[in-house]
């Protein structure tokens, strides 16, 4: 058994020795300072087309719970290893959360910037995400031997947060070529005609039409050699989980994303599910 400990990598997490509690904590208490900064200014860090369905008091309690578990973590990760330099750093973030307002903050009336950052949309994906996914590999992994937090997995996380923080500029230059391409053809007509049919066949056609659009351009980005340039970031992975598929170059994304947009777009689809929600 010593010999296995001496092989054992050293950036493994084994409970009882500190270091996942310590990871609990930094991630929660960063988590919990940052949805403390979203309720403080919610018109520039949160998503207006979300903000309006929140469960505000919920959230609350679930940011409530995070700032309790972040001190909890914390103060077990002191109490079973020296090196707790991730601990401290989430009682900090939490600690700094809680003289901010804590759960209790205050939301004044406010009016939205001009442009708003996705803080909001990143908090609760992240967590969710990891939530659902971490637990799952690791119960049944693909990979026995490939750790939660294995190799290149911040640049994994940081186009993840990268993607989510600018979801407003995405969301609007995905529907530019659409606009431009379709505004002057004149299709009132046939997207009259589209809009007149059943939500549920707009639904089947939208999905059919974006997918071998998308099917289209990713066989593009395979056999054009300039735009393998870009696609070939999303190939580089050499660890798949369920952070990984979030390196995506900003162009690969635009490209593939505005192209399957324009479909549903050019026969009134995205119109008509945006009035129906």
């Amino acid at each position: 058994m010593s010999g296995l400990k001496r092989t054992r990598r050293s950036d493994a997490f084994v409970f009882g020795e500190g270091k996942i509690s310590g990871y609990v904590s930094f991630a929660l208490g960063l988590l919990s300072l940052l949805a403390v900064l979203s309720f403080l200014f919610p018109e520039y860090l949160t998503t207006p087309e979300l903000r309006k369905y929140y469960p505000v008091d919920f959230l609350r309690s679930v940011l409530m719970v995070s700032l309790i578990l972040t001190f909890l973590f914390g103060l077990l990760s002191f109490a079973l290893t020296k090196e707790n330099r991730l601990a401290r750093w989430g009682i900090l973030f939490s600690a700094i959360a809680i003289l901010l307002g804590g759960s209790e903050i205050e939301v004044k009336d406010f009016e939205d910037g001009a442009f708003q950052i996705g803080l909001d949309w990143l908090i609760l994906d992240l967590l969710i995400l990891a939530l659902i996914f971490i637990p799952i590999e690791r119960v049944f992994p693909r990979r026995k031997d490939q750790l939660t937090l294995r190799d290149e997995w911040k640049t994994d996380l940081t186009y993840f947060c990268i993607s989510h923080l600018l979801m407003q500029v995405t969301a609007v230059l995905v529907q530019v070529p659409a606009t431009v391409f379709f505004g002057w053809m004149g299709l009132s007509a046939l997207q009259a005609k589209v809009v007149a049919l059943p939500i549920v066949v707009q639904f089947i056609a939208a999905i059919v039409f974006t997918d071998l659009v998308q099917y289209t351009v990713h066989r593009a980005f395979h056999s054009n050699a300039f735009l393998w340039k870009f696609h070939a970031i999303h190939h580089s992975i050499k660890n798949l989980d369920w952070l990984s598929g979030s390196r995506i170059h900003i162009v690969d994304a635009l490209v593939t994303r505005s192209l399957g947009f324009m479909p549903p777009a050019e026969r009134g689809m995205a119109f008509e599910l945006r009035t129906r929600r």
